[in-house]
């Protein structure tokens, strides 16, 4: 069975964006490239909110991705990509290598995600998406959750696991400092 991680990025008082819903407050140099770039080449399908979704197919595909870091935009490009969303439909997708989830109402998302981690294949990714990691979480079908602590405090903006259904009790696994005073903190339900 695959396993389905999600990685997040937040600030040292849990927001995952400023008050603008900008996130140039985030800790992005070559070890957080190195970071991602080790995170995908384990992975093989990414699953996305609908938001997220948005924001990843307007960045990667453009020059800006490019710049950014090539060998992340060709990778986010080129794997299958799977959208959760009620309101999307099929063929509303516009980034290579993407699908909307089929989760009905939102109510079918656990047995979705059951089915799409019985595929072989390797790691399934869920990136940013906040909400929708929340979700998988209170579904009890996330198996890893890997989150970025940014030096920063913010003060104002969205938080970490805003919607949250249920108390979810996890298990630290892993605690990496980085270089840039960020820490990657890695958990198992």
């Amino acid at each position: 069975m695959r396993t389905l991680y999600a990685f997040l990025c937040t600030s040292l008082d849990g927001r995952i964006a400023d008050a603008d819903g900008g996130l140039a407050w985030q800790s992005l140099d070559e070890e957080f490239d190195a970071l991602s770039l080790n995170q995908l080449a384990e992975t093989d399908a990414i699953v996305l909110g609908r938001r997220t979704y948005g924001e990843m197919a307007a960045y990667w595909p453009a020059e800006t991705g490019r710049a950014y870091n090539p060998r992340v935009a060709e990778l986010m490009n080129a794997l299958p990509k799977l959208v959760v969303s009620t309101t999307l439909r099929p063929g509303d997708t516009t980034w290579e290598n993407s699908e909307v989830l089929d989760v009905g109402d939102g109510t079918g998302l656990g047995a979705a995600v059951r089915e799409l981690k019985n595929r072989p294949g390797r790691a399934v990714a869920v990136l940013g998406s906040p909400t929708l990691t929340a979700r998988l979480l209170s579904a009890g079908v996330l198996d890893e959750l890997r989150v970025l602590v940014n030096p920063v405090v913010l003060g104002e903006g969205p938080v970490l696991f805003d919607g949250l259904l249920n108390r979810a009790t996890l298990r630290l696994t892993e605690a990496r400092p980085l270089t840039s005073g960020a820490v990657l903190l890695n958990y198992r339900p």
